[in-house]
């Protein structure tokens, strides 16, 4: 029962009894003192609102707790929209350290990931609201609520699994892979150990019930706990047909009959058995399921059944604690199986009545794969159960928007063809299966047929100065399902391939190469069936363009002509050059030669006055690298 509903529930009864001057007991009135079922209630847990905010909705949940732990009857107004303009980055996502309400929540990596659980241990001891688990290899974050009896248990944010308090090997990341995690830094919430419900009981007798001195009928007669009363009972002992249970009441302590009263952790006795299936062949055995909640004490299960069309019940076991119980029905027809549930401390009972059709013959028939890539093979695996003797079984497929079936194989005793699609397009396949007898059976089969996977992935440019990253975008058509992409890489003379990403959600990618070569890159992409499709890619890596040109001599006299020589090294493929001077201070520029392939070029001054004189080299790239050199020009 939710905390803030229980106290609301007591104080009304309270207020609408004549002893309104019984003080409730201190357990119940101690506004910060949160129970177990409270913080672990279901509505305290939520799922993520989108596929990416599962850092934000866990720390929605462990802020919830740690509100409730503080007797903040305001927790569930804590919510993913409410805290996302506060604590959420669109860009980069949810902030290590933040502030919300009267909360500080700090962010730590775990000291060693590969032996994280001991270490989660030691910090859930000081935070009994939970703390926010993140695993960066599989991204995704979880609130680890406790680890109680040698288990850790948690909520996990992903809509694919069970909502509220799991064990956390339900959720989609593993303990042992946690390499960080978000907890509440203040206030300091170590001492708000939530507590329990377990000693707590509230009288359901119309007329109250007495308070005696002692643990039975004989006793005398202390007071009266009137209907509605909660009280915390510290023992119990069994007397006279009953169960007392002995409590402290206004000062009144004494045994009271707890036959007349509500144990306030009991949650209502539910049969959640099952079978195993709702269908079977003549000849094959059902398992009953047994599996209940709620009530109190142990269980003990009576498993019963009876023909649909009769009305006696027929008993197969009766009071075991076994969980299941395995039947084979002896002829075919529809069949009515029962189980009863009764707790140990109440007797209360419980009955779930479950269908089963048995029939002479199931065709059980399926594929290997409901979607295939054109060009791959699909296995159809014929099977039957029931009917009489040997089975044969003939495999048909037709494309889904025509009406007539090619057979792929007669009646055969084969319980498998492979048949290969040559459209990309739905197919349905039918299996018959025929037993001694000569009974058939036929069941159809759908199957997807997609384009054969493309890999369309790209990169920014194949030749790279040293120091840039080769930047990988990722891209595919066709397949089946999502795509992940992987990157790998190596220099172009040696065999050895290294991993940049192994297969993940990117599809950017960048890598800093870490020499002055040729390398080879490949990008992976795979689709949901396991196919891969390679690219590969050469990215040639330079060296920064350096301009090495001269001149012949920095003193000439007036009528001799300068000899300038243009050299590179470095940048990417064959360079051009270009050949300028002017008169030194001047601010024009002329032009002795333009762009090409010629390493020289020569000048004749016209004034004896020193002269500055601009070389430009140009790689296939288009990048430009210039050197300014000076020549004094004396008179004769």
């Amino acid at each position: 029962m939710n905390k803030l509903k229980r106290l609301l529930t007591i104080l009304l009864v309270s207020m609408l009894t004549l002893s309104a001057a019984i003080a409730l007991p201190s357990a119940v009135m101690e506004a910060d003192a949160a129970a177990i079922v409270d913080i672990n209630d279901p509505s305290v847990f939520q799922k993520q609102l989108t596929s990416y905010t599962c850092t934000l909705s866990s720390n929605v949940m462990m802020l919830r707790r740690a509100a409730l732990l503080l007797g903040d009857t305001g927790w569930s107004d804590i919510t993913e929209s409410s805290m996302r303009p506060l604590v959420w980055n669109e860009a980069l996502g949810m902030y290590n350290y933040y502030s919300y309400k009267n909360f500080t929540v700090s962010f730590e990596k775990t000291k060693n990931p590969k032996a994280s659980a001991s270490e989660l241990i030691q910090v859930l001891q000081k935070h009994p609201e939970g703390i926010v688990a993140y695993d960066y290899d599989h991204p995704h974050a979880i609130l680890l609520t406790d680890y109680t009896d040698g288990v850790f248990y948690c909520a996990d944010p992903a809509n694919s699994v069970p909502a509220g308090r799991i064990r956390a090997s339900q959720a989609l990341v593993s303990v042992s892979g946690i390499e960080a995690y978000w907890y509440v830094q203040s206030p300091d919430l170590s001492s708000k150990r939530p507590v329990s419900d377990d000693s707590l009981w509230q009288i359901t007798a119309q007329d109250g019930v007495n308070i005696r001195s002692g643990a039975g009928l004989s006793y005398g007669i202390k007071g009266c706990l009137l209907n509605g009363t909660v009280v915390s009972v510290s023992s119990t002992r069994q007397a006279d047909g009953y169960t007392w249970g002995y409590i402290t009441y206004n000062g009144v302590t004494g045994w009271v009959a707890l036959d007349y009263a509500r144990h306030l952790n009991d949650a209502q006795l539910e049969n959640q058995s099952s079978l195993s299936s709702t269908r079977i062949g003549l000849g094959k055995s059902v398992t009953i399921q047994a599996a209940s909640t709620g009530g109190s004490g142990s269980y003990q299960y009576t498993y019963s059944y009876r023909k649909y069309s009769d009305q006696n019940w027929v008993t197969l076991k009766s009071g075991t604690t076994a969980k299941t119980f395995s039947y084979t029905p002896k002829e075919s027809g529809r069949y009515v199986f029962r189980v009863t549930v009764t707790d140990s401390q109440s007797g209360k009972k419980a009955d779930k009545e479950m269908i089963l059709t048995v029939i002479d013959l199931i065709n059980e028939s399926r594929l290997n794969k409901n979607a295939i890539t054109l060009h791959s093979k699909v296995k159809v695996m014929g099977a039957a159960v029931g009917g009489s003797g040997n089975y044969q079984y003939a495999y048909y497929c037709r494309k889904a928007s025509s009406t007539g079936w090619y057979t792929i194989k007669n009646y055969s005793t084969s319980t498998s063809v492979t048949y290969t699609p040559v459209a990309a397009t739905d197919y349905v396949f039918m299996v018959r299966v025929k037993d001694s007898k000569g009974r058939v059976q036929e069941k159809e089969l759908r199957l997807t047929v997609n384009p054969p996977l493309v890999n369309h992935s790209k990169i920014a440019s194949l030749n790279l100065t040293y120091g840039e990253p080769i930047r990988m975008t990722a891209a595919a058509s066709g397949g089946t399902g999502s795509y992940q992409y992987a990157y790998f890489c190596k220099k172009s003379d040696t065999s050895s391939w290294f991993a940049i990403k192994r297969f993940s959600d990117d599809a950017v990618m960048e890598y800093i190469p870490k020499a002055a070569t040729s390398y080879d890159v490949a990008i992976h992409v795979k689709d949901a069936t396991g196919v891969v499709a390679k690219k590969y890619f050469t990215v040639n890596v330079f060296h920064t363009l350096r301009n090495q040109s001269s001149v012949e001599r920095s003193t000439i006299g007036k009528g001799t002509s300068m000899q300038l020589y243009g050299k590179a090294a470095g940048g990417t493929g064959s360079y051009q050059y270009a050949y300028y001077c002017r008169k030194a201070g001047s601010d024009g520029w002329y032009t002795i030669k333009g762009y090409s392939s010629d390493t020289s070029a020569s000048y004749t001054p016209v004034a004896a006055t020193d002269y500055e004189v601009m070389i430009r080299v140009k790689d296939s790239a288009g990048k430009v690298a210039e050197k300014h050199l000076f020549v004094k020009v004396t008179r004769p």
